[in-house]
Protein backbone atom coordinates (compact mmCIF):
# COMPACT_ATOMS: atom_id res chain seq x y z
CA UNK A 1 0.00 0.00 0.00
CA UNK A 2 2.91 2.11 0.91
CA UNK A 3 4.89 1.68 -2.59
CA UNK A 4 1.27 2.73 -4.00
CA UNK A 5 1.39 5.59 -2.54
CA UNK A 6 4.63 6.79 -2.83
CA UNK A 7 3.81 6.37 -6.62
CA UNK A 8 1.28 8.67 -6.61
CA UNK A 9 3.14 11.29 -4.94
CA UNK A 10 6.52 10.77 -6.69
CA UNK A 11 5.34 12.14 -10.24
CA UNK A 12 4.69 16.12 -8.75
CA UNK A 13 7.92 15.16 -6.90
CA UNK A 14 10.23 14.88 -10.09
CA UNK A 15 8.31 18.09 -11.61
CA UNK A 16 9.48 20.14 -8.44
CA UNK A 17 12.59 18.97 -7.79
CA UNK A 18 13.87 18.64 -11.41
CA UNK A 19 17.90 18.68 -11.40
CA UNK A 20 19.60 20.91 -14.26
CA UNK A 21 20.29 19.92 -17.43
CA UNK A 22 24.20 17.99 -16.95
CA UNK A 23 25.50 19.82 -20.62
CA UNK A 24 27.44 22.41 -19.74
CA UNK A 25 25.35 26.19 -21.33
CA UNK A 26 28.79 27.50 -20.63
CA UNK A 27 31.86 26.75 -22.31
CA UNK A 28 34.55 25.47 -19.77
CA UNK A 29 37.06 27.61 -18.88
CA UNK A 30 41.32 26.76 -18.37
CA UNK A 31 40.60 22.98 -20.12
CA UNK A 32 42.27 22.05 -23.03
CA UNK A 33 40.78 20.93 -25.95
CA UNK A 34 41.08 17.00 -25.39
CA UNK A 35 39.52 17.53 -21.97
CA UNK A 36 36.85 19.66 -22.83
CA UNK A 37 36.12 17.13 -25.47
CA UNK A 38 36.28 14.51 -22.15
CA UNK A 39 33.90 16.40 -20.00
CA UNK A 40 31.54 16.73 -22.57
CA UNK A 41 31.64 13.33 -23.23
CA UNK A 42 30.80 12.33 -19.81
CA UNK A 43 27.75 15.12 -19.60
CA UNK A 44 26.44 13.08 -22.75
CA UNK A 45 26.77 9.72 -20.76
CA UNK A 46 25.67 10.86 -17.58
CA UNK A 47 22.21 12.58 -19.23
CA UNK A 48 21.62 8.79 -20.63
CA UNK A 49 22.31 7.37 -17.42
CA UNK A 50 20.08 9.67 -15.37
CA UNK A 51 17.21 9.62 -18.02
CA UNK A 52 17.56 5.29 -17.66
CA UNK A 53 17.67 6.07 -13.54
CA UNK A 54 21.28 4.72 -13.22
CA UNK A 55 23.40 6.41 -11.31
CA UNK A 56 26.08 8.97 -12.51
CA UNK A 57 29.65 8.71 -13.26
CA UNK A 58 31.95 10.08 -11.31
CA UNK A 59 33.83 12.77 -13.38
CA UNK A 60 37.09 12.69 -11.87
CA UNK A 61 37.04 8.91 -12.23
CA UNK A 62 35.80 8.66 -15.49
CA UNK A 63 38.50 11.69 -16.68
CA UNK A 64 41.28 8.95 -15.42
CA UNK A 65 39.60 6.20 -16.87
CA UNK A 66 39.50 7.79 -20.34
CA UNK A 67 43.01 9.42 -20.12
CA UNK A 68 45.14 5.83 -18.96
CA UNK A 69 42.93 4.61 -22.13
CA UNK A 70 43.56 6.89 -24.53
CA UNK A 71 47.19 7.03 -23.66
CA UNK A 72 47.68 3.13 -24.31
CA UNK A 73 46.04 3.05 -27.15
CA UNK A 74 48.62 5.65 -28.30
CA UNK A 75 51.39 3.91 -26.44
CA UNK A 76 50.32 0.74 -28.69
CA UNK A 77 50.02 2.37 -32.10
CA UNK A 78 53.23 4.22 -31.63
CA UNK A 79 54.94 0.45 -30.51
CA UNK A 80 52.94 -0.75 -33.89
CA UNK A 81 54.50 1.85 -36.27
CA UNK A 82 58.12 1.02 -34.80
CA UNK A 83 57.69 -2.68 -34.67
CA UNK A 84 56.37 -1.76 -38.77
CA UNK A 85 59.82 -0.32 -39.82
CA UNK A 86 62.24 -2.33 -37.27
CA UNK A 87 60.84 -5.06 -36.54
CA UNK A 88 62.40 -7.45 -39.29
CA UNK A 89 65.68 -6.53 -38.60
CA UNK A 90 65.26 -7.52 -35.18
CA UNK A 91 64.13 -10.94 -36.49
CA UNK A 92 67.23 -10.92 -38.46
CA UNK A 93 69.17 -10.37 -36.01
CA UNK A 94 67.86 -12.60 -33.49
CA UNK A 95 68.01 -15.71 -35.84
CA UNK A 96 70.79 -14.82 -37.21
CA UNK A 97 72.77 -17.27 -34.72
CA UNK A 98 70.23 -20.22 -34.96
CA UNK A 99 71.04 -19.87 -39.00
CA UNK A 100 74.78 -19.82 -38.42
CA UNK A 101 74.39 -23.04 -36.31
CA UNK A 102 71.71 -24.67 -38.87
CA UNK A 103 74.28 -23.60 -41.56
CA UNK A 104 71.03 -22.36 -43.22
CA UNK A 105 70.74 -18.87 -44.47
CA UNK A 106 67.20 -19.38 -44.75
CA UNK A 107 65.84 -21.19 -41.25
CA UNK A 108 62.76 -20.55 -40.08
CA UNK A 109 61.10 -21.34 -37.05
CA UNK A 110 59.75 -24.99 -37.49
CA UNK A 111 56.49 -24.67 -35.40
CA UNK A 112 54.05 -22.59 -33.61
CA UNK A 113 55.40 -22.68 -30.59
CA UNK A 114 59.22 -22.23 -31.70
CA UNK A 115 57.48 -19.38 -33.48
CA UNK A 116 55.86 -17.87 -30.95
CA UNK A 117 58.67 -18.07 -28.52
CA UNK A 118 60.95 -16.46 -31.28
CA UNK A 119 58.55 -13.66 -31.43
CA UNK A 120 58.01 -12.53 -27.66
CA UNK A 121 62.14 -12.67 -27.45
CA UNK A 122 61.38 -9.80 -30.82
CA UNK A 123 58.48 -8.24 -29.16
CA UNK A 124 60.71 -7.82 -25.59
CA UNK A 125 63.81 -6.03 -27.76
CA UNK A 126 61.51 -3.70 -29.29
CA UNK A 127 59.66 -2.92 -26.50
CA UNK A 128 63.19 -2.17 -24.52
CA UNK A 129 64.65 -0.28 -27.65
CA UNK A 130 61.60 1.83 -28.04
CA UNK A 131 61.30 2.94 -24.42
CA UNK A 132 64.95 3.16 -24.63
CA UNK A 133 64.28 6.15 -27.35
CA UNK A 134 61.54 7.66 -25.43
CA UNK A 135 63.33 7.97 -22.80
CA UNK A 136 66.74 9.37 -24.38
CA UNK A 137 68.72 11.66 -21.86
CA UNK A 138 69.95 14.92 -22.90
CA UNK A 139 73.76 15.26 -23.57
CA UNK A 140 74.70 18.13 -21.42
Amino acid sequence: MLWRAWNVLTPPLKALFKPPPLTPTAAPTNFCAATARRLAEIAQRNEIRQAAGLPLLPIVRELRRIKQWEDEQAAAQQFERYAAIHGQAVWNQLLKHRRETESDPNWWPRNLAEGVGYQRQVHAILREELAMKNTKIPAT
